[in-house]
């Protein structure tokens, strides 16, 4: 259906695809490099067009500086006829153990603008005044921004010393209902087995890009992690969707209310071994 050309190392990662206006979005990842988001369109899901890549590393001294992961693509519920894209990074400072979200903004989901971050490069060892150097910091900075997002010590792994000493914090996916607003992410409680802390962490979001972290939305206490969380609403009921590496594939679980327990069935898994990183995406015709 879409893959990239053939001869070359290059492969596809996660995907996110996002229906607008009769086009479908495919953002993806490129590995095995992760040092930017693709972008292809399509009208029919079967022949695609790659456009303008829609992100790219940030330069040296920035948060998101030595890799980017996983996306989500969303309406922006703060701005009509602009989107929203959360995007996991890794940064070269602390050798990529630490992961963090940010986000980027488009009017025409084309061109895309990372926002500015409260990040500060520490590397005092460096001269910021060189000769013909534009002023840094790299990058749009404002130290009251919300950005890039990191782990709770509340509730989550946080730090390199913890559990498996790398912070597990990525794999966005922004849900919305009823004027409020969750960004999940894949995530790792901060106590019991090691190999078992694997959850599905949530933020709420309290503000326009202001976000407050929660308890896990779902902690089975069975896994490494639950990759690439998926969140939606299906005919009164809830389902919760994540990528196991322990067996590689997707499972999933439901529950009548948010905050109730999650469900399962006997055998829950979505899709059998082999298939890894599921996204659901919605169109003119529903799911």
């Amino acid at each position: 259906m879409y893959s990239e050309i053939n001869g070359t190392r290059k492969t596809l990662g996660d995907v996110d695809v996002f229906y607008h206006d009769g086009i479908y979005h495919l953002f993806h990842l490129v590995l095995p490099n992760h040092d930017y988001i693709a972008h292809a369109v399509s009208n029919n899901c079967f022949q695609w067009r790659r456009v303008e890549n829609a992100l790219f590393l940030g330069h040296p001294g920035s948060w998101d500086d030595s890799m980017l992961w996983t996306i989500h693509v969303t309406p922006h519920p703060f701005r009509k006829g602009w989107w929203r894209m959360f995007y996991t990074g890794i940064s070269r400072r602390d050798q990529g153990l630490k992961q963090r979200i940010g986000m980027a903004e488009s009017d025409n989901l084309y061109e895309w603008k990372k926002a500015p971050v409260h990040w500060q490069d520490r590397r005092s060892e460096l001269p910021y005044d060189l000769p013909g150097r534009t002023p840094q910091p790299p990058f749009e900075q404002d130290l009251d921004s919300p950005y890039p997002l990191e782990s709770d010590p509340k509730y989550y792994e946080s730090e390199i010393d913890e559990g498996r000493h790398w912070v597990s914090f990525r794999d966005p996916y922004y849900f919305r209902e009823d004027g409020s607003g969750w960004l999940l992410a894949s995530a790792r409680v901060n106590h019991g087995p090691i190999t078992r802390r694997g959850c599905v962490a949530v933020m709420e979001e309290v503000g326009p890009g202001r976000f407050e972290a929660r308890p896990p939305l779902h902690h089975p206490g069975l896994y490494d992690d639950i990759e690439v969380p998926n969140l939606f609403k299906l005919d009164s009921e809830y389902y919760l969707i994540g990528s196991m590496r322990e067996d590689a594939k997707i499972r999933y679980w439901h529950t009548r209310q948010i905050g109730e327990p999650w469900r399962s069935y006997s055998d829950n898994v979505l899709l059998a071994a082999g298939n890894y990183a599921g996204r659901i995406c919605h169109d003119d015709r529903g799911i």
